[in-house]
């Protein structure tokens, strides 16, 4: 394979993944919206206003997840305010303004867990990479290759 079409290769691997990470960006942000309203998750930085930040960025096949750990950060006693939620390194990133160490300890088994949840539909994924990393099932892989190990070094709590 020539230097020109693996970068064309690479290119279209792109924007493939780049295209189904965009597609139904609606449908997730209304899904969050529902879930920020359900349990009163509020913005760390100003306590009086629900949080919105990025919510349409999220993966939508984390929904159960993410919904599973608020409601055991608000049984731990957590205010529910909320500094962000982000997908990074194919997993789940979920930051808090003040945590205990048993709601620190939650929220890293929940980013755990997400390195083994596909971002776009909830079923068993594995991590993959084209260009960022990611976590998707054989269904939504479209051919990327798997990681061998995960790309970031995870600190125990």
């Amino acid at each position: 394979m020539t230097p020109l079409s693996l970068e064309v290769r690479r290119t279209s691997e792109f924007e493939r993944s780049f295209r189904r990470r965009k597609r139904h960006r609606a449908a997730r942000e209304k899904a969050y919206r529902k879930l920020v309203a359900k349990y009163r998750l509020v913005s760390t930085e100003d306590p009086t206003t629900p949080y919105c930040d990025c919510l349409s960025d999220i993966p939508f096949g984390w929904r159960d997840l993410i919904e599973t750990l608020v409601q055991q950060l608000i049984a731990a006693g957590w205010d529910r305010q909320v500094a962000q939620v982000k997908q990074k390194w194919g997993g789940l990133r979920f930051y808090v303004g003040d945590a205990s160490p048993a709601m620190a300890r939650l929220i890293a088994r929940a980013e755990k867990r997400s390195l083994k949840i596909c971002e776009e539909c909830g079923r068993p994924g594995v991590l993959r990479s084209a260009t960022f990393v990611q976590t998707l099932c054989e269904d939504h892989a479209d051919g990327l290759p798997r990681l061998r190990r995960s790309p970031v070094i995870r600190m125990r709590f």
